[in-house]
């Protein structure tokens, strides 16, 4: 059959994207009503729209790193996570600090960013990676003890709280959205940036020629290639038409690629429109993709051959708390890893990050003082792979996903 399952697919209707060419003449208007969406229901006392998610934590580092008291400090980054973190770190010209991740819980391994934080640094970035919750309390308690910023990266946290009930993405000082087309809540792309207490005031008093100028947003635009690009996404992004896709290369599907840092701009008016759009069915697709998670999580531990291969990494406070915008799992070996994702392409196992970001080429010149050992981050650039939960995945594909986990062969 010409089926291929994509990795991961965020909710998008053709009607929504119609609807958001209607913003590429009045983009001010998207632009306003999204900022009203984001501010309520994220809690945020100013909000900044922004080309891309990257671009929005560039803002966010240039920001933190600028306040009189931390000048001179580098940030605190997870050593495992997007590449993007690393290039906006670039952009935004700052120091860089690493961190370990509980290769389990995929949250930060607090007694590794305490030591780093003890150090002195300007702000800890921490991350949902896949809807995965973060220790949100004891990672403000480590920021308050260093007097840093605590910036939430809520890039992939659609669907993710807190023991508490605290939605993802309300928790930060300073927190950073994406609407990319992988991220659970699309706009086709563009991003968000979330401010609250200190550094609203510090945003409000951002003038021209201050040091905290290179924060200023070049014009958008009105994004008419991404309403383009949208369409083929939804037309192309569903099992029966995706590999046509896939098996473009220079399109880069499900690869993790190196981008350089681009000057900040605000974000175009077409994805603004379609964000706004979107914003409620990516809502209600949580709760397919948790209880598609759950029952693959569950097959998988029904089946001892497939449970001996692999571990689900495990959210905390339990499954309600995760978005699961993918499900993922840690294998025995590298090898295994890379025959898994082999095997199951077709049906949308794909590999996650490739390499820490500790040993990335672009990350050595902005890093402070020694590495730390970092095992649980270099463990899971090795070992680890996702499982598709998206809609289009259907009991059959379940099935099969448990299959071929549990006949990986190496040899």
């Amino acid at each position: 059959m010409f089926i291929r399952q994509p990795p991961v697919w965020s909710p998008l209707r053709v009607r929504s994207i119609v609807a958001a060419t209607g913003s590429l003449a009045g983009g001010d208007r998207a632009r306003g009503a999204l900022r009203n969406l984001i501010a309520h229901r994220f809690g945020a006392e100013d909000v900044v729209l922004t080309g891309g998610g990257t671009q929005a934590l560039q803002l966010a580092l240039a920001l933190a790193s600028a306040r009189a008291e931390a000048r001179g400090r580098p940030i605190a980054l997870p050593a495992y996570s997007c590449f993007d973190l690393v290039t906006a770190a670039v952009g935004a010209d700052v120091g860089l600090r690493f961190y370990d991740v509980d290769p389990v819980r995929l949250s930060p391994d607090l007694e590794s960013l305490r030591a780093v934080a003890a150090e002195g640094v300007a702000a800890v970035v921490a991350g949902n990676l896949y809807g995965y919750p973060v220790d949100t309390a004891a990672v403000r308690s480590i920021c308050d003890d260093a007097e840093a910023v605590f910036i939430e990266d809520a890039a992939q946290a659609i669907g993710s709280s807190t023991s508490e009930g605290r939605s993802a993405g309300s928790l930060g000082d300073v927190t950073v959205l994406s609407f990319g087309r992988g991220k659970g809540w699309t706009g086709g792309g563009g991003g968000a940036l979330l401010l609250r207490g200190r550094l609203a005031e510090a945003w409000s008093g951002v003038r021209p020629g201050t040091p905290a100028g290179r924060v200023e947003l070049a014009p958008g635009g009105r994004g008419a290639g991404r309403a383009i690009t949208s369409l083929a996404a939804w037309m192309l992004g569903r099992p029966s038409l995706y590999r046509l896709p896939a098996s473009i290369p220079a399109l880069g599907l499900g690869e993790t690629r190196w981008c350089d840092p681009v000057p900040p701009a605000e974000i175009p008016a077409f994805s603004a429109g379609l964000a706004l759009r979107t914003a409620a069915d990516a809502l209600h697709g949580v709760a397919d993709r948790r209880r598609t998670a759950m029952t693959l999580a569950n097959a998988l531990a029904r089946s001892p051959a497939a449970a001996a291969r692999v571990q689900v990494c495990e959210p905390l406070g339990g499954s309600d708390r995760a978005g699961f915008l993918r499900l993922p799992v840690v294998t025995r070996s590298s090898v295994e890893a890379r025959a898994l994702c082999e095997r199951g392409r077709d049906l949308g196992i794909a590999p996650s990050y490739p390499a820490a970001l500790h040993l990335l080429p672009q990350a050595r010149a902005p890093q402070v003082g020694p590495v730390p050992e970092l095992p649980g981050a270099e463990r899971l650039a090795e070992r680890l792979v996702t499982l598709p939960t998206h809609r289009w995945v259907r009991e059959a594909h379940v099935r099969a996903l448990v299959e071929v986990v549990a006949s990986i062969e190496t040899t």
